[in-house]
């Protein structure tokens, strides 16, 4: 159905605003990327300034979301919000001066225009043509002018570059969904030694068991310390793990359930807590022992990880 009538609506009732979130940390614009409403996402940018630069409580950016949906109106939501719609795009459009919905005419023409004003060639000409001030003061402010004009050209060359050659793509990922980010987590735990050695013999191989693992976490991490229920681990699964299976663990006349509970406890029970219901209606909850969103969200920073970086193939 077509949303944007009620959006205009909302738009003209006191007290509502398009940039509040709600419990789980979703922006309006998360809500439509998770809807697959590239017309809605459009009309949020342009009448409303949403950006896909605030990630909610999980770390996803409205462009993760749109991505565990993995359909094609999906797909051209997260194409979209990475390379029309990203913070990125946004700051190259203010170095050029126009607005982040600009088309390509609109940003050559602006380069043109900001180029000229800024390229260091037109600075120096100017000053060879000034006769009023000493020789020597000349030459010292010219330096300094030039300096700072070649940066200002550098910056819209950029911009430009960025929003014509790169289309102007962002980077938004949640960092927990880098493999090689969990895996290095991982590792780290591993060597520090406070994870709890597991007394059970996996019946993964040990490549596979970590990468089992990884992914695991930043399954889990999409749920904090709430933790996630066993019955739903495999939905989730692959939303977050598109494309990537998960892995085979039901043995000829086991129950799933039983089956599932001990491949966990096999392969990830040192970095997973598996927390019995309290009620005989609830369901197993699975829980990170270690690894919090904060401990990923920092570990980001610290190896340079951009957070802001789309969805690689490899982090799948």
């Amino acid at each position: 159905a077509d949303l944007l009538p009620l959006c205009r609506w909302l738009s003209r009732q006191k007290g509502v605003s398009f940039r509040a979130r709600q419990r789980q940390g979703h922006t309006p614009l998360h809500k439509a990327a998770w809807g697959g409403h590239l017309s809605l996402l459009r009309h949020l940018r342009d009448c409303h300034g949403l950006l896909d630069n605030v990630q909610d409580d999980a770390g996803n950016f409205a462009a993760d979301l749109a991505d565990m949906a993995d359909t094609r109106r999906h797909t051209d939501a997260a194409k979209f919000l990475r390379e029309e719609c990203s913070g990125a795009r946004a700051e190259s459009c203010r170095v050029l001066g126009i607005p982040v919905s600009a088309d390509r005419d609109q940003i050559r023409n602006a380069y043109l225009v900001k180029a000229r004003s800024v390229h260091p060639d037109r600075l120096i000409a100017r000053e060879n043509q000034k006769h009023s001030i000493s020789e020597e003061n000349v030459n010292i402010s010219s330096h300094r002018e030039v300096d700072q004009h070649s940066h200002d050209f550098d910056s819209v060359r950029r911009a430009y570059e960025h929003l014509i050659v790169e289309n102007g793509v962002g980077k938004q990922s949640n960092p927990a969904h880098s493999i090689h980010l969990m895996l290095e987590l991982h590792s780290t735990v591993n060597v520090s030694g406070s994870e709890q050695e597991s007394t059970v013999e996996p019946s993964l191989c040990s490549d596979d068991e970590n990468l089992f693992k990884a992914r695991l976490i930043a399954v889990l991490l999409e749920y904090g310390d709430k933790g996630l229920e066993l019955c739903n681990l495999r939905k989730k699964w692959e939303q977050v793990w598109t494309g990537v299976p998960f892995p085979s663990f039901r043995k000829e006349g086991q129950r799933k359930k039983g089956a599932l509970v001990e491949f966990i406890q096999k392969n990830a029970g040192d970095v997973v807590e598996l927390v019995k219901p309290t009620s005989s209606t609830g369901s197993i909850l699975l829980v990170p022992k270690q690894l919090t969103r904060d401990i990923v969200s920092q570990a980001a920073l610290k190896v340079d990880f951009d957070s802001d970086a789309p969805v690689q193939e490899e982090t799948k």
